[in-house]
């Protein structure tokens, strides 16, 4: 019967864990949503407000990284599926 308990709380315990990593993960995936998006906004404003010609190379060169950023995660793919 000792053994039982012990491990019915070695169980609790794990359940618990789990539960907890898989809020911290949720959480984690919410926010980095709401970067892609944010991200996605920016860079799209951007291009629409400054035109290419009055852009310096380091502008330039953050939007680039920024796009390949938003379609290595995926963002676009999934703005088409939405």
């Amino acid at each position: 019967m000792m053994i039982d308990t012990k491990l019915e709380k070695a169980i609790e315990q794990l359940d618990y864990t789990i539960a907890k990593q898989k809020s911290i993960a949720n959480r984690i995936m919410a926010e980095h949503n709401r970067l892609q998006e944010a991200l996605a906004e920016m860079c799209s404003q951007a291009d629409y407000d400054c035109p290419a010609q009055y852009r310096t190379e380091h502008f330039r060169s953050a939007m680039k990284e920024g796009y390949i950023l938003l379609r290595k995660v995926g963002y676009f793919r999934k703005e088409k599926n939405d």
